[in-house]
């Protein structure tokens, strides 16, 4: 190869540095930044919503207790009484021993 073609393959990798570091790694930082803002609010979203699922949840938790509560009232006083003669004699008489 003559010089020319050396002194023109060291200007087009010295052009393509350049436009790298001018043009794509902006470009790709700025990329990366708003990829990582976004992350970061779908975590906060995320976050979000499992506290409100936990309150669902918790809610739920609450309504089928209250819902058994009503469905057998003469067990949860027994329970809430801490009788367990009464627990024992109530299962017996269910068949449950």
């Amino acid at each position: 190869m003559e010089w020319w073609s050396w002194w023109l393959i060291t200007a087009l990798f010295a052009l393509q540095a350049l436009y790298d570091s001018v043009v794509r790694l902006p470009r790709a930082w700025m990329a990366l930044r708003d990829v990582t803002e976004e992350r970061d609010r779908y975590k906060d979203d995320l976050a979000e919503l499992q506290e409100r699922f936990d309150r669902v949840d918790a809610e739920c938790v609450e309504a089928l207790e209250q819902l058994h509560r009503i469905k057998d009232p003469e067990y949860y006083s027994a329970l809430d009484a801490g009788d367990g003669q009464a627990l024992y004699d109530l299962d017996k008489k269910r068949g449950l021993i």
